[in-house]
C-alpha cells in the first residue's frame, strides 16, 4: 500500500536517525523527538532562530527531514502550551538567572513561583505583543503616492 504525500525514511536514515540523542525513536513513517529536544527548539525559536537551522545544528537536515515535516512539528509544539511554557522558563532562566531557584532549595517561598510565573507570563505576552505587530503593516506602507 503506498501512502501518497508521506516520504519514507531508509533503514539507513532510521539507524542514522535513532543514533541522534534529540530522537527517541525513528521507523519509517515517523519520528519521535525528545522533550528536551522539544523545549531546547521553542526556546531557540522564541529567541528568534530559525526552524531549519535549528534542526539542522541538532544533526537533522532539512534536506533528511524535509521542510513540510519540520515546518509541522514547530506548529505543533507553538500551539502546545505546557511546551511554551517551560521554553519561556528555560529562555527566563538562561538570560537573568533569576528566581532560578528549585523547590528542592533550602528557603524555597511559594511567593517566589508566583512571581516567576508572573514575570514569565508578561515576558510571553510582551514576545507575543512584538511578534502580531511585525505581522500589522505599519501606516506609512500603507499610504499610496499620488
Amino acid at each position: 500500500m503506498m501512502m501518497t504525500g508521506r516520504r519514507l525514511f531508509t533503514e539507513q536514515q532510521v539507524q542514522y536517525l535513532n543514533t541522534l540523542p534529540v530522537v527517541e525513536n525513528a521507523t519509517p513513517v515517523r519520528i519521535e523527538y525528545a522533550q528536551s529536544f522539544k523545549v531546547d527548539c521553542m526556546r531557540k525559536y522564541r529567541a528568534g532562530g530559525s526552524p531549519s537551522a535549528i534542526f539542522r545544528n541538532a544533526g537533522l537536515p532539512p534536506s533528511l527531514i524535509g521542510y513540510k515535516r519540520i515546518e509541522r512539528c514547530f506548529n505543533r509544539w507553538r500551539h502546545n502550551s505546557k511546551l511554551m511554557k517551560q521554553a519561556a522558563i528555560d529562555q527566563y532562566d538562561a538570560q537573568d538567572g533569576l528566581f532560578a531557584a528549585s523547590s528542592a532549595d533550602a528557603g524555597f517561598d511559594y511567593r517566589d513561583v508566583l512571581i516567576r510565573e508572573q514575570a514569565l507570563k508578561i515576558m510571553f505576552l510582551e514576545h507575543e505583543l512584538e511578534r502580531l505587530k511585525s505581522l500589522v503593516p505599519s501606516p506609512e506602507s500603507l499610504q499610496t503616492v499620488s
